[in-house]
Protein backbone atom coordinates (compact mmCIF):
# COMPACT_ATOMS: atom_id res chain seq x y z
CA UNK A 1 0.00 0.00 0.00
CA UNK A 2 1.21 3.60 -1.13
CA UNK A 3 1.86 5.93 1.86
CA UNK A 4 -0.53 8.55 0.61
CA UNK A 5 -3.56 5.80 0.17
CA UNK A 6 -2.28 5.06 4.20
CA UNK A 7 -2.63 8.14 5.04
CA UNK A 8 -6.03 8.55 3.20
CA UNK A 9 -7.21 5.62 5.51
CA UNK A 10 -5.83 6.52 8.68
CA UNK A 11 -7.58 9.78 8.28
CA UNK A 12 -11.18 7.90 7.34
CA UNK A 13 -11.21 5.81 10.04
CA UNK A 14 -9.81 8.36 13.07
CA UNK A 15 -6.59 7.52 12.92
CA UNK A 16 -5.21 10.63 11.67
CA UNK A 17 -6.43 12.27 14.85
CA UNK A 18 -4.15 12.19 18.33
CA UNK A 19 -7.09 11.89 20.39
CA UNK A 20 -8.78 8.90 18.45
CA UNK A 21 -5.54 7.49 17.73
CA UNK A 22 -4.46 6.78 21.13
CA UNK A 23 -7.84 4.92 22.02
CA UNK A 24 -7.88 2.98 18.47
CA UNK A 25 -4.27 2.48 17.29
CA UNK A 26 -3.22 -1.06 17.15
CA UNK A 27 -2.99 -1.25 13.71
CA UNK A 28 0.06 -3.70 12.12
CA UNK A 29 1.68 -1.32 9.68
CA UNK A 30 4.09 -2.50 6.84
CA UNK A 31 2.13 -5.30 5.11
CA UNK A 32 -0.18 -5.47 2.43
CA UNK A 33 -3.59 -5.20 4.41
CA UNK A 34 -3.52 -3.45 8.11
CA UNK A 35 -4.35 -5.79 10.75
CA UNK A 36 -5.35 -5.01 13.78
CA UNK A 37 -3.57 -6.85 16.51
CA UNK A 38 -4.54 -5.88 20.41
CA UNK A 39 -1.56 -6.65 21.76
CA UNK A 40 -0.10 -3.65 19.94
CA UNK A 41 -2.95 -1.01 20.99
CA UNK A 42 -2.08 1.70 23.18
CA UNK A 43 -4.05 2.71 26.32
CA UNK A 44 -7.32 5.25 25.61
CA UNK A 45 -5.80 8.90 26.95
CA UNK A 46 -8.18 8.51 30.56
CA UNK A 47 -8.69 12.49 30.22
CA UNK A 48 -10.45 12.36 26.30
CA UNK A 49 -12.26 9.58 28.07
CA UNK A 50 -13.20 10.94 31.47
CA UNK A 51 -14.72 14.50 29.22
CA UNK A 52 -16.63 11.93 26.81
CA UNK A 53 -17.83 10.06 29.30
CA UNK A 54 -18.93 13.20 31.54
CA UNK A 55 -20.25 14.51 28.15
CA UNK A 56 -22.35 11.39 27.33
CA UNK A 57 -23.98 11.90 31.55
CA UNK A 58 -25.04 14.86 30.55
CA UNK A 59 -26.77 14.65 27.60
CA UNK A 60 -28.52 11.17 29.00
CA UNK A 61 -29.52 13.30 31.83
CA UNK A 62 -30.34 16.25 29.18
CA UNK A 63 -32.69 13.56 27.66
CA UNK A 64 -34.47 12.16 30.77
CA UNK A 65 -35.27 15.64 31.85
CA UNK A 66 -36.77 16.67 28.73
CA UNK A 67 -38.85 13.76 27.97
CA UNK A 68 -40.45 14.85 31.71
CA UNK A 69 -40.54 18.51 30.92
CA UNK A 70 -42.13 17.59 27.57
CA UNK A 71 -44.92 15.12 29.43
CA UNK A 72 -45.70 18.07 31.64
CA UNK A 73 -46.13 20.68 28.65
CA UNK A 74 -48.85 18.28 26.84
CA UNK A 75 -50.26 16.98 29.67
CA UNK A 76 -51.23 20.33 31.33
CA UNK A 77 -52.86 21.65 28.26
CA UNK A 78 -55.04 18.91 28.27
CA UNK A 79 -56.22 19.57 31.90
CA UNK A 80 -56.93 22.49 30.83
CA UNK A 81 -59.50 21.11 28.25
CA UNK A 82 -61.45 18.78 30.95
CA UNK A 83 -60.92 22.04 33.58
CA UNK A 84 -62.80 24.97 31.58
CA UNK A 85 -66.00 21.55 31.64
CA UNK A 86 -65.88 21.95 35.41
CA UNK A 87 -65.21 25.25 36.50
CA UNK A 88 -66.65 24.82 39.85
CA UNK A 89 -67.42 22.09 42.35
CA UNK A 90 -65.52 18.43 42.92
CA UNK A 91 -63.73 18.28 40.13
CA UNK A 92 -62.30 21.63 39.75
CA UNK A 93 -60.70 21.21 43.12
CA UNK A 94 -59.21 18.00 42.31
CA UNK A 95 -57.96 19.36 38.94
CA UNK A 96 -56.56 22.52 40.63
CA UNK A 97 -54.55 20.05 43.06
CA UNK A 98 -53.54 17.90 39.72
CA UNK A 99 -52.55 21.36 37.98
CA UNK A 100 -50.72 22.52 40.62
CA UNK A 101 -48.44 19.55 41.37
CA UNK A 102 -47.56 18.70 37.99
CA UNK A 103 -46.74 22.46 37.07
CA UNK A 104 -44.37 22.84 40.37
CA UNK A 105 -43.03 19.47 41.41
CA UNK A 106 -42.85 17.80 37.56
CA UNK A 107 -42.63 20.27 35.31
CA UNK A 108 -40.33 22.90 37.36
CA UNK A 109 -37.73 20.57 38.16
CA UNK A 110 -37.63 19.00 34.69
CA UNK A 111 -37.16 22.39 32.85
CA UNK A 112 -34.43 23.57 35.34
CA UNK A 113 -32.70 20.34 34.76
CA UNK A 114 -33.08 20.47 31.03
CA UNK A 115 -31.80 23.91 30.80
CA UNK A 116 -28.79 23.47 33.09
CA UNK A 117 -27.97 19.89 31.10
CA UNK A 118 -28.55 21.61 27.87
CA UNK A 119 -25.91 25.17 28.93
CA UNK A 120 -23.30 22.45 29.60
CA UNK A 121 -23.37 20.37 26.65
CA UNK A 122 -23.74 23.59 24.39
CA UNK A 123 -20.30 24.99 26.85
CA UNK A 124 -18.59 22.03 26.25
CA UNK A 125 -19.00 22.86 22.11
CA UNK A 126 -19.28 26.48 21.92
CA UNK A 127 -16.51 27.28 19.69
CA UNK A 128 -18.52 25.21 17.18
CA UNK A 129 -22.22 26.02 18.48
CA UNK A 130 -21.37 29.39 18.11
CA UNK A 131 -21.47 30.16 14.35
CA UNK A 132 -24.18 27.83 13.92
CA UNK A 133 -27.32 28.64 12.63
CA UNK A 134 -29.61 25.60 13.97
CA UNK A 135 -28.38 26.28 17.14
CA UNK A 136 -29.84 29.68 17.43
CA UNK A 137 -32.81 28.55 15.87
CA UNK A 138 -33.24 25.91 18.58
CA UNK A 139 -32.46 28.14 21.19
CA UNK A 140 -35.24 30.19 19.82
CA UNK A 141 -37.51 27.13 20.08
CA UNK A 142 -36.35 27.06 23.59
CA UNK A 143 -37.31 29.95 24.87
CA UNK A 144 -40.43 29.90 23.08
CA UNK A 145 -41.30 26.61 25.19
CA UNK A 146 -39.77 28.59 28.75
CA UNK A 147 -42.38 31.31 27.81
CA UNK A 148 -45.02 28.56 26.89
CA UNK A 149 -43.80 26.88 30.28
CA UNK A 150 -44.73 29.99 31.92
CA UNK A 151 -47.88 31.11 30.92
CA UNK A 152 -48.88 27.43 31.55
CA UNK A 153 -48.38 28.58 35.22
CA UNK A 154 -50.58 31.23 35.02
CA UNK A 155 -53.36 29.26 33.47
CA UNK A 156 -53.07 27.63 36.29
CA UNK A 157 -53.08 30.23 39.09
CA UNK A 158 -56.30 31.72 37.03
CA UNK A 159 -58.26 28.45 36.98
CA UNK A 160 -57.63 28.28 40.94
CA UNK A 161 -58.58 31.25 41.45
CA UNK A 162 -62.38 29.71 40.37
CA UNK A 163 -62.69 31.71 36.70
CA UNK A 164 -61.33 29.79 33.64
CA UNK A 165 -58.98 31.92 32.07
CA UNK A 166 -59.89 30.84 28.67
CA UNK A 167 -62.64 28.94 26.82
CA UNK A 168 -62.55 24.97 25.71
CA UNK A 169 -61.44 26.15 22.14
CA UNK A 170 -58.85 27.86 23.17
CA UNK A 171 -56.93 25.25 24.97
CA UNK A 172 -57.74 22.50 22.81
CA UNK A 173 -55.62 24.88 20.08
CA UNK A 174 -53.32 26.06 23.03
CA UNK A 175 -52.28 22.17 23.81
CA UNK A 176 -51.48 21.74 20.27
CA UNK A 177 -48.39 24.47 20.86
CA UNK A 178 -45.73 22.29 22.34
CA UNK A 179 -46.01 19.17 19.86
CA UNK A 180 -45.25 22.48 17.38
CA UNK A 181 -42.44 23.79 19.71
CA UNK A 182 -40.96 19.66 20.32
CA UNK A 183 -41.04 18.86 15.95
CA UNK A 184 -39.12 22.31 15.33
CA UNK A 185 -36.83 21.22 18.11
CA UNK A 186 -36.20 17.69 17.11
CA UNK A 187 -35.87 18.55 13.16
CA UNK A 188 -32.89 21.58 13.97
CA UNK A 189 -30.70 19.51 15.95
CA UNK A 190 -31.41 16.12 13.96
CA UNK A 191 -30.77 17.61 10.36
CA UNK A 192 -29.57 20.71 11.09
CA UNK A 193 -31.02 22.61 7.79
CA UNK A 194 -28.79 25.71 8.50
Amino acid sequence: MLASQETSIAAMDGRANPEVADATDGFVRGSKTALFDPRQAKRPRTDVLRSNNMYLWIKALHIIALVAWFAGLFYLPRLFVYHSRHPEGVLHEQFCIMERRLHRFIMWPAMVITLICGATMASMNWAWLVDAGWFHAKMAVVLGLIVFHLHCGRMTTGFARGAPPHSERFFRIYNELPTLGLILAVVLVVVRPF
